[in-house]
């Protein structure tokens, strides 16, 4: 049987519009989440085809795939390969390629995304300056270092100035770290008084700025790890009041409990200024907090010698 031209374009476009309503069917199957604004807009595009042929019957084959392709991404990222992994370990790789700041990271080069936390407190409180003297506890992978480094101008670092006042960056960790240009490491335990001293070496002039980002490996104990990092946090504080500057800066993480506000009271009677201070770059479900201090006062204050309930919490200027 021989067919006329005519009736052979009606025969294509009625098989075009066929294939075209089972990608439009398995869309609708697969992408849960299309609005409903553009369910309508499909189904009239499906009408319009009806009327003009083949050409357009071709095209919604084409939209129907790209918003099947677009449904994909809206779904997150699951990583592959996580057999004999934990729960635990599943849910931070999959938080981590999910996380748009540890993509930022690595696309500005920034050892982790913590280096935004310091970013964003820096744009708020203005830490860090040319020709200051830091002292970084806990500084391992090196985020927190590349950011000081950046602002205080030490003399081998890349963005050096020659026409800017020159600073210094010592950083602390108990484990090794790759060497960040501009700043000198020492690996210790800085709880340790051995270490201080190797510290203090490096700082013939005194500190400007300290900062802590150190933390004990938690054990899941929620009372148990907020102990432990606030005397970590004590032992930064109790440097930073005795080889501080003047008028200096201290920024200390901590975790949400009890100690908290007792630290921050300690913390108000030998600073101008102590407050308690989240960047927006801090996940909100992360109980991290960090303590802010600004101003040391020059002169002892004997309030600050006052003995309180637990004297591990008690920070005086006196050695």
């Amino acid at each position: 049987m021989l067919l006329s031209s005519s009736e052979y374009t009606l025969l294509r476009c009625g098989a075009a519009i066929q294939s075209c309503a089972s990608v439009q069917s398995l869309s609708s199957c697969l992408s849960t989440r299309t609005p409903p604004h553009r369910k309508l807009r499909d189904q009239t595009s499906s009408v319009q085809t009806v009327r003009v042929g083949v050409a357009t019957a071709c095209s919604i084959h084409t939209c129907s795939v790209q918003s099947l392709q677009a449904g994909r991404v809206l779904h997150k990222i699951v990583p592959s390969n996580l057999r004999g992994k934990s729960r635990t370990a599943q849910d931070w790789l999959t938080r981590q390629l999910n996380d748009p700041y540890v993509a930022k990271a690595r696309r500005l080069n920034y050892r982790a995304r913590s280096a935004f936390k310091l970013l964003e407190l820096q744009e708020r409180l203005s830490l860090l300056r040319a020709g200051a003297t830091v002292l970084e506890c806990g500084a391992s992978p090196g985020a927190w270092t590349q950011v000081a480094v950046q602002h205080c101008n030490p003399e081998d670092s890349p963005t050096y100035k020659s026409s800017s006042p020159t600073g210094c960056v010592v950083a602390v960790d108990l484990q090794p770290v790759s060497p960040v240009p501009g700043a000198t490491f020492v690996c210790g335990d800085f709880t340790s008084p051995d270490t201080q001293q190797r510290v203090l070496q490096l700082l013939p002039k005194g500190v400007d700025v300290v900062l802590s980002d150190m933390a004990p490996s938690a054990t899941g104990i929620k009372e148990h790890d907020h102990t432990r990092i606030m005397r970590l946090a004590v032992c930064a504080a109790h440097f930073a009041v005795r080889h501080a500057t003047p008028h200096s800066c201290f920024l200390c993480k901590v975790w949400a409990g009890g100690e908290v506000d007792k630290f921050l009271r300690q913390l108000s009677l030998l600073y101008e200024d102590a407050r308690l201070v989240k960047p927006p770059s801090s996940r909100s479900n992360s109980a991290e907090l960090f303590v802010y201090a600004r101003g040391l006062k020059s002169s002892n204050n004997n309030a600050a010698n006052q003995q309180d309930d637990n004297k591990d919490y008690n920070i005086t200027k006196s050695q």
